[in-house]
């Protein structure tokens, strides 16, 4: 939380998924029952999450570093996905959660296939600079090094926290690893 340059274990990273993802759960079941909005996390999911630590729904983990005024700062967004998928586009329902505590700023995206697509994988690239200002944390797939080169100041963390609104829909390619 305070930048220290440092290795983080897989074990670390699935302690750091599951403390966001148990934090975003709650922050979005506060902030839809104030505005009286769906939530994209369901009582299934609640109560997976509660029972074994995990939820129904893809979910990635993003880490970034961040350098701005305030020691906590959070925004969410309960998004339509709009993906091209057999020619179609198709609105995957997601949820989009980003933080920051100190200096570490998480970020949590997570959606569901629509059960009439019949989609089985999706693919994605972060665009552009958040590549090298942020440390995939989720899916779990060895250690990583923190920090990232390149820190979030707070316009930098506004613009990161609107990622997936934005994100657009491309053809997806004829090859290669899906989600």
């Amino acid at each position: 939380m305070r930048g220290v340059e440092s290795t983080i274990t897989t074990d670390q990273q699935l302690a750091i998924q599951r403390w966001t993802l148990k934090t975003a759960i709650m922050y979005e079941y506060r902030e839809s029952r104030r505005k009286h909005a769906e939530r994209f996390f369901k009582p299934r999911d609640r109560r997976t999450m509660f029972e074994n630590r995990t939820v129904d729904a893809h979910v990635f983990l993003f880490a970034g570093h961040y350098v701005g005024p305030y020691s906590l700062w959070t925004s969410d967004a309960d998004i339509p996905l709009n993906i091209h998928f057999e020619g179609e586009r198709t609105d995957f329902p997601a949820y989009s959660f980003t933080f920051a505590i100190g200096q570490l700023a998480l970020q949590l995206f997570a959606f569901r296939y629509p059960v009439e697509s019949g989609a089985r994988q999706i693919q994605f690239a972060l665009p552009g600079i958040y590549k090298e200002a942020t440390v995939q944390i989720s899916p779990v797939r060895w250690n990583r090094q923190w920090p990232p080169e390149v820190k979030f100041d707070q316009r930098g963390i506004i613009e990161w926290s609107k990622t997936w609104r934005t994100f657009p829909a491309a053809e997806p390619p004829s090859h290669g690893s899906g989600l």
